[in-house]
C-alpha cells in the first residue's frame, strides 16, 4: 500500500481548502456534491492502494472549476 508524502505538487487552479469553503457556508445542494466528489476521489486513491493519513476539510484542495460546477451562474 501507498502512502501519500508532503513533496505533493498543487494546480495553480487551486481556489483554497473545503474547510474555508464550509466556514464560508455552503448550501446543502454544494455540500452532497462536494461530498460526492470527494467519496469518488477517496475511491480511486483506494483501488490505487493510496491512503492519505490525514484526511480533513482543511487538507482537501477546492479547485476553480469544482466551484463552477457547483454554482449556478447568475
Amino acid at each position: 500500500m501507498s502512502v501519500l508524502d508532503s513533496d505533493l505538487k498543487y494546480s495553480t487552479d487551486d481556489q483554497g481548502t473545503l474547510r474555508e469553503l464550509i466556514d464560508g457556508g455552503l448550501s446543502e445542494v454544494e455540500s452532497w456534491r462536494l461530498f460526492q466528489e470527494v467519496l469518488q476521489a477517496l475511491s480511486y486513491l483506494h483501488s490505487q492502494s493510496v491512503v492519505h493519513r490525514d484526511l480533513k476539510p482543511s487538507n482537501i484542495l477546492i479547485s476553480q472549476s469544482s466551484l463552477r460546477r457547483s454554482r449556478p451562474k447568475c
